[in-house]
């Protein structure tokens, strides 16, 4: 349906089953008859959007210095909220963290250590901030993550994870779970327990696994996306401690890229191809092959890259 924004900032609409509601530079689904968003922006440093069970929400247009969060979610469609507190006001707020640093003209945003890119939230219900908001169930967030900014890091987003970070500046994974890599959105989602600052810092979300979970077999998987520009991901598993390589050759059998070159233990893992050569360049389009040697074990793939 059709709704407005009345003079507190909420937006108002009345959709029939599930619907797309949008609001200024929120998009929230819901499947509730009524859905509230409420949209305020304090003094370029915190954004207040009213939530509920069954919504979610993706940021999709934000003014300085937010828009660095382009792509940010948050998913509360599991149950993240008691049920006996439908009728209950619960407000999500999201800032920078006091320990990020902002120009003058908010083009600029710097943290400490390793932090690549950090976010405050929390929550209030019925005008009372509460902080940490444990859930119900854990809620599903989202962090972008800028490609550019990795290479010249010489990084990838398999290179990344999320963290709490404490009072203490310190990192702490406790109620992080299920991190993973969405290539397509450019994102880092995590499954989290409760509500505080989050941080995509370097930590690799593939450095092995549990016995139970150790891979019976090497494996090499097909590339994602095929054909791809301008980034692919190979994925491959190693049963046992193995020293892997993985390498990019063109259809004469020419070395143009190694992706990887060292001793792994046991586990599964991700490597992205980016379409350029040793030295840097971007190759011309066409077929190209890439090879994973661990041990005694040899396999090859195809894969395609258009420009």
């Amino acid at each position: 349906g059709v709704g407005e924004i009345d003079s507190t900032g909420i937006f108002t609409a009345i959709a029939a089953g599930e619907g797309t509601i949008t609001a200024l530079s929120i998009t929230a689904e819901s499947d509730t008859l009524l859905a509230e968003v409420p949209i305020t922006v304090i003094e370029k440093q915190e954004v207040k959007v009213r939530v509920n069970n069954n919504m979610a929400l993706v940021f999709y247009t934000l003014s300085p210095p937010f828009d660095f969060f382009l792509g940010l979610g948050v998913d509360f469609t599991d149950g993240a909220f008691p049920e006996d507190g439908n009728d209950d006001v619960i407000l999500l707020h999201f800032s920078l963290p006091g320990f990020a640093e902002v120009d003058e003209d908010f083009q600029q945003i710097t943290y400490f250590g390793d932090i690549l890119s950090a976010i405050s939230f929390r929550l209030s219900v019925n005008g009372v901030r509460i902080s940490p908001y444990t859930f119900v169930n854990p809620v599903t967030v989202s962090l972008p993550f800028d490609i550019a900014k990795l290479e010249e890091m010489g990084l990838s987003p398999y290179d990344l994870t999320i963290r709490f970070v404490t009072s203490e500046l310190e990192f702490d994974s406790d109620g992080i779970t299920d991190v993973a890599v969405n290539m397509q959105l450019g994102v880092i989602t995590a499954k989290v327990a409760h509500f505080s600052e989050l941080a995509l810092v370097p930590g690799g979300l593939v450095a092995g696994v549990d016995e139970s979970d150790r891979p019976v077999g090497y494996s090499l998987s097909q590339n994602y996306p095929n054909p791809f520009n301008p980034v692919t991901t190979i994925n491959y598993a190693l049963p046992v401690t193995s020293h892997v390589s993985v390498t990019i050759y063109n259809i004469l059998g020419r070395t143009v890229k190694v992706l990887v070159d060292e001793e792994k233990i046991p586990g599964y893992y991700n490597v992205i191809w980016d379409g350029r050569n040793e030295n840097g360049g971007i190759v011309s389009s066409g077929l190209y092959i890439y090879q994973i040697q661990a041990g005694s074990f040899r396999q090859s793939k195809k894969l395609m890259f258009m420009k």
